[in-house]
């Protein structure tokens, strides 16, 4: 696009997009940010974190951090664990008092064992 001046102008950026999530009892469209935010905790599980608690230091702080985050309804979290192999603990979850008990049971199962190998993690 050219001005008048003679220079270029890129074009305007456009508003971003929206989804419709349902309607109101008005008949006017409820709408929602298209895009989230998504948060992937990746645990070392290998048995290297056995040492000195580790394993419990590393969900405490999760934990903490999801404390935090309490209230946002356009975040999301998901979480996986990594020794030998990976594994996804939980996908894509809204951050409430649910995923505070879910993280305590996946605490609850995480026994370090094996080697950290986290690039298969990474690629899920």
């Amino acid at each position: 696009m050219s001005t008048s001046s003679g220079g270029m102008h890129p074009p305007p950026v456009p508003p971003p997009k929206r989804r419709r999530t349902g309607e109101s009892s008005s008949r006017e469209s409820v709408v929602a940010p298209a895009h989230r935010v998504h948060i992937i905790f990746l645990v070392d599980n290998s048995g290297s974190m056995e040492y000195d608690n580790r394993i419990s230091h590393a969900f405490d702080a999760i934990k903490v951090f999801l404390e935090a985050l309490a209230g946002m309804d356009d975040v999301v979290c998901s979480l996986a664990t990594f020794e030998d192999s990976f594994q996804v603990r939980f996908k894509t979850r809204q951050v409430n008092s649910n995923l505070r008990t879910l993280l305590a049971q996946v605490r609850a199962q995480t026994i370090p064992r094996g080697t950290g190998r986290y690039l298969k993690a990474l690629d899920a």
